[in-house]
């Protein structure tokens, strides 16, 4: 049997995959306690797939990376809480509306079931 040096030279790839958003999408499912509520939902391409992402790596409130749902909350006077997981992508993607983030490169990393979240925050974790 003859294996090919191509195949041979082959690595084991990174989890780590770049993407660039297509579409925003919302819809409205339940919550842990059964409230309906607004999500936000990207449609990511990547070189070889697009992937529907409803989540993004960021630190909570007790300082802890985690995948935290995109949830759209607003605060009284009608704007995206500034404190919200949407919030915090779009000061890491540096936009002012969630238009803005058609069209822009994002970095996906695989949640602990295995599907992907957007990275919202700098940590070594997402490095490869």
């Amino acid at each position: 049997m003859t294996i090919d040096r191509n195949v041979m030279n082959l690595r084991v790839g990174g989890k780590k995959q770049i993407g660039k958003v297509e579409a925003v999408q919302t819809q409205n499912v339940p919550d842990r306690e059964g409230n309906i509520l607004p999500k936000m939902i990207l449609i990511v391409s990547t070189e070889t797939n697009v992937f529907k992402v409803d989540e993004a790596w960021i630190y909570n409130k007790d300082n802890i990376l985690k995948p935290q749902g995109l949830w759209i909350k607003l605060d009284s006077k009608g704007r995206i809480n500034a404190i919200s997981t949407l919030a915090k992508i779009m000061q890491h993607l540096n936009i002012l509306k969630i238009s803005d983030i058609v069209g822009k490169e994002v970095e996906l990393y695989p949640k602990p079931n295995g599907f992907l979240a957007l990275v919202a925050c700098n940590d070594s974790q997402f490095e490869e």
